[in-house]
């Protein structure tokens, strides 16, 4: 894939940037890829996480309704289906609280971090990221935190807590999309750090609401293995729309449960595709790095032909994003 192509400034109307034979052969698409609209972005990840499936049946319409049904109870209960999120929740407003406090020391949190073998393997794993060229890789904790420094630390614990388990008595849906799920968390949660000085939001507000806008997705598809228990189940677009409507209520009621800033819980409803009016900076935040994200997954896993997006008239500065989030994404598993 040749990421040049995405954005050429360079490049003027006459057609004098680029050549033709002079660039370097392009790797061809596993199959023909059609012309996609930049609207779709939303439908083409959408249907690759919910439909991904050659050989699949539509799922009954009246299990499809249950499901419906089923979310809309749980937006109106009393803790909005935390309880299917795959994480301990009572630990996580201290932790949020903690990593706000502007006094806690980096000392305070390495301390915490010593005390959990996985944070320790997150936090090396971090600071050996491109985002922080190291020179050399890094092995110890002690080195990784300096490299990470008190921001990077305080990002590598929250995703590390938010981070779902893998739950193999989760239902076919649920073990199949959740992989891809949390891939495109990280890619919006760091889109939304790198959008957040441009954007004027604080960046550790904007990453924790990068990493929390799919927590109702992992309710959804919970709630779909509960009702549809056929592997193979293909789910109509109709509904797919409205669970992913319901997902994200489901996520600003569970952020505001786990004592979130209510400008986090804001934004988590402010992201949908539709919303434009009376948005706030770091609802727009959210609602571009989504995007940005599942852009950056689709061109990756040649999901979608770069060709066919050259054209959409995306800012210079999201193409520049993009492709940092192409670089620096690992393919999903």
């Amino acid at each position: 894939m040749k990421l040049g192509k995405l954005w050429n400034p360079k490049k003027d109307v006459a057609g004098t940037g680029d050549h033709p034979g002079t660039a370097p052969a392009r790797a061809a698409p596993p199959a023909p890829l059609p012309p996609v609209p930049q609207a779709d972005v939303d439908a083409l990840f959408r249907t690759w996480l919910f439909n991904d499936i050659t050989d699949g049946k539509p799922a009954n319409s009246t299990a499809e309704h249950g499901v419906l049904h089923a979310l809309d109870r749980l937006v109106s209960s009393m803790h909005f289906g935390s309880h299917l999120v795959p994480r301990q929740p009572d630990v996580l407003p201290q932790l949020i609280v903690a990593l706000h406090d502007q006094q806690t020391s980096t000392a305070q949190l390495a301390a915490k971090i010593g005390q959990d073998a996985s944070l320790i393997a997150e936090t090396i794993r971090d600071a050996n990221s491109p985002a922080y060229h190291p020179t050399s890789r890094i092995t110890s904790l002690d080195k990784a935190i300096m490299v990470l420094g008190n921001k990077g630390l305080r990002m590598t614990v929250a995703k590390a807590f938010l981070r779902p388990i893998i739950d193999t008595r989760a239902g076919p849906l649920a073990r199949r999309a959740s992989p891809l799920l949390w891939a495109q968390t990280e890619q919006c949660a760091t889109a939304c750090c790198m959008l957040a000085g441009a954007h004027r939001v604080d960046p550790f507000d904007a990453f924790l609401a990068g990493l929390l806008k799919n927590l109702g997705t992992t309710i959804v598809l919970r709630v779909i293995d509960q009702f549809v228990h056929d592997a193979h189940a293909i789910y109509s677009e109709a509904f797919c729309h409205k669970a992913e409507g319901m997902a994200l209520k489901l996520s600003a009621n569970i952020a505001a449960l786990w004592q979130m800033p209510a400008t986090i819980c804001n934004a988590l409803l402010e992201a949908s595709p539709t919303e434009a009016s009376n948005q706030s900076a770091l609802g727009m935040t959210v609602q571009t790095s989504d995007r940005l994200s599942k852009l950056a997954l689709l061109i990756r896993h040649q999901r979608i032909d770069e060709a066919a997006i050259e054209g959409w008239g995306m800012s210079e500065a999201e193409w520049h994003y993009c492709q940092k989030l192409v670089a620096a994404e690992k393919p999903a598993s």
